[in-house]
C-alpha cells in the first residue's frame, strides 16, 4: 500500500510541477487526468524561455546530487536562478517569477470562539484532522522504509496534534505532512527532527531578513527543485518484487496506486486498506489445505503436491494451514468431505493440527459435523498436533470427547501407528501387504 501511494503520490505532486515548468499558467486541476488534459490542450501555449530555465534548473539538480551529494545544489541552484533573473530582466521576458514576499511573523492571537462557530466548525476540523494524521503518517512510514527507521505512530499523533494547536495561535493553516516538502528535505539529506528544527529556525530568519532576496526566484526553479526530489520516490524496482513475491500484495499496490492516481491521495490510501483488508480476508476464509505423504527413507510428512512421497489409497493426511474460525468453516468442510468423496477406499483420516493457531463455534461445529459424515461412511478420524488453547477450545466443546480416547496423538507416526499403518514401508497396513500392489505408488 506504501509503495503504491508513494508512487502516485509522486507523479500527482510531479504533474503539478509540469505547469510553472512549461511556463503554463493554468488552475489547479481536479483530478490528474483533468492535468494532463489541460496540459496536453495547451501544449501550443508553452513559453520556451522558461522551459529553458526549467531544463537548466533540472540538469543542475540532478547531476550536482549525483556527484556532489552533499553540496547543497538546490541552494546553490536557487542563488544562480535570482542572480540571472535579475541581471537578463527574464520577469520582462515572460519568465515567471516569485514576486514580493510578505515578511514578517504573525503575531499570537487567542481565537474567540463562541458556540454557533465550534458546531460549523467542528465535522470540518474532525476531517482535516484525520485526513491530516493519515496522510502525514503514511509519508512517514514511506521515508522511514528509506531510511530504515521505526515509526511511533503515537508519538506522531501528539505532535501532529500539538503543532496545529500551535499553528491555531498564530491564524496558520492546518499542520500535516507534505509529501513534495518531505521529499525535498529527504533528498537534502536530513534523517532527524533536527533537521526540522534547522529548517523551521531558516524560515523564520529568512521571513524576517531575507525576503527582498527572493523576488527574483523563477517558479519554475522551484518546481524543478520539486520534480528532481519526488522523481527518486518511484520505484518500479520495489512494485515489481513485491508482485513477484505474492501476487494479492500486488493487487493492493495496484489498486493503492490507481486510486491515489485517479481519485487523490486520502481516497487512494483508504482504498489501498480496504482492499488489504479484502484480501486478507479472502486468503483467511480459503485457507490452504495440504494432503501429506511419507517422505521415502524417512518419516517426515511433506505436501504429496511439492513432494515426492509414498501414500495409501486407504489412509489420508491432511494439514490445515491457518486459523479455523467462520469465515473459513464451511470452505475447510468442503474440502474434507471432498476429499472423503473422491477416495472410495479410504479407510482412515487423519488431520495434522500443527498449524491450526485458532479454533472458533462455527469452526468447531464443522468439525463435529466431519466426524458424523465419516463415523455414517466407516471412516475412522484421528487428530495430531493440537496447540494448547486450541486443545481448550476442543475440550470445552466436546469436540476431543467426540473424537474419542486414544484418537488424538502427539504426532503423525502416532496416530498411524495406532491406525494400524506401518512407516517400514508404504502406508499401509500390515494384513494388507500382500495386496497393496503398485497402487500405492
Amino acid at each position: 500500500v506504501l509503495t503504491g501511494f508513494t508512487a502516485a503520490a509522486a507523479l500527482i505532486i510531479g504533474l503539478s510541477q509540469i505547469r510553472p515548468l512549461l511556463g503554463l499558467d493554468l488552475p489547479r486541476p481536479e483530478s490528474f487526468l483533468g492535468g494532463v488534459g489541460d496540459i496536453v490542450t495547451n501544449l501550443g501555449e508553452v513559453h520556451w524561455l522558461t522551459i529553458a530555465v526549467s531544463a537548466c534548473g533540472v540538469v543542475a539538480l540532478a547531476f550536482g546530487r549525483r556527484l556532489l551529494p552533499r553540496f547543497p545544489t538546490a541552494l546553490a541552484v536557487v542563488g544562480v536562478a535570482i542572480v540571472i533573473t535579475a541581471i537578463f530582466d527574464m520577469d520582462d521576458r515572460g519568465v515567471a517569477i516569485i514576486g514580493e514576499v510578505p515578511s514578517g511573523l504573525p503575531g499570537i492571537a487567542i481565537p474567540t470562539m463562541d458556540l454557533e462557530t465550534l458546531r460549523a466548525l467542528v465535522p470540518a476540523a474532525l476531517t482535516v484532522a484525520l485526513i491530516g494524521y493519515t496522510e502525514g503518517i503514511s509519508i512517514a512510514k514511506a521515508m522511514a522504509a528509506k531510511t530504515r527507521q521505526e515509526i511511533a505512530p503515537n508519538q506522531e499523533f501528539i505532535a501532529i496534534g500539538a503543532a496545529n494547536v500551535a499553528a491555531g495561535l498564530f491564524q496558520a493553516f492546518p499542520v500535516a505532512g507534505g509529501f513534495s516538502r518531505t521529499a525535498v528535505n529527504y533528498q537534502a539529506g536530513a534523517r532527524t527532527g533536527m533537521a526540522t528544527l534547522i529548517t523551521a529556525a531558516t524560515v523564520a530568519l529568512s521571513l524576517l531578513l531575507l525576503t527582498p532576496l527572493f523576488f527574483n526566484l523563477p517558479k519554475a526553479i522551484l518546481a524543478a527543485i520539486i520534480v528532481v526530489a519526488v522523481a527518486g520516490l518511484v520505484d518500479f524496482a520495489a512494485a515489481r518484487s513485491i508482485s513477484r513475491v505474492r501476487t494479492t500484495d500486488g493487487i493492493a499496490l495496484a489498486a493503492t496506486f490507481l486510486a491515489t492516481l485517479l481519485l487523490g491521495i486520502e481516497i487512494g490510501i483508504a482504498m489501498g486498506v480496504v482492499v488489504s483488508l479484502g484480501l486478507f480476508v479472502y486468503k483467511s476464509a480459503t485457507p490452504h489445505v495440504a494432503e501429506l505423504g511419507r517422505v521415502e527413507g524417512t518419516t517426515t510428512f511433506r505436501n504429496v503436491r511439492a513432494y515426492s512421497t509414498i501414500t495409501d489409497p486407504q489412509v489420508a493426511i491432511v494439514r490445515l494451514d491457518g486459523p479455523l474460525y467462520f469465515a473459513n468453516a464451511n470452505f475447510l468442510q468442503d474440502r474434507l468431505l471432498s476429499l472423503v468423496a473422491s477416495r472410495v477406499n479410504l479407510r482412515t483420516v487423519i488431520v495434522d493440527a500443527s498449524a491450526v493457531s485458532e479454533l472458533d463455534g462455527s469452526a468447531d461445529h464443522s468439525l463435529h459435523d466431519v466426524i458424523d459424515h465419516l463415523d455414517d461412511a466407516g471412516i475412522d478420524f484421528h487428530l495430531t498436533t493440537v496447540r494448547g488453547p486450541v486443545r481448550a477450545v476442543m475440550a470445552r466443546s466436546g469436540l476431543l470427547a467426540r473424537v474419542g480416547k486414544g484418537r488424538v496423538h502427539p504426532d503423525i507416526e502416532t496416530a498411524l501407528d495406532a491406525a494400524g499403518y506401518s512407516l517400514d514401508g508404504p502406508l499401509r497396513r500390515p494384513e494388507d501387504e500382500e495386496s497393496a500392489g503398485d497402487e500405492l505408488f
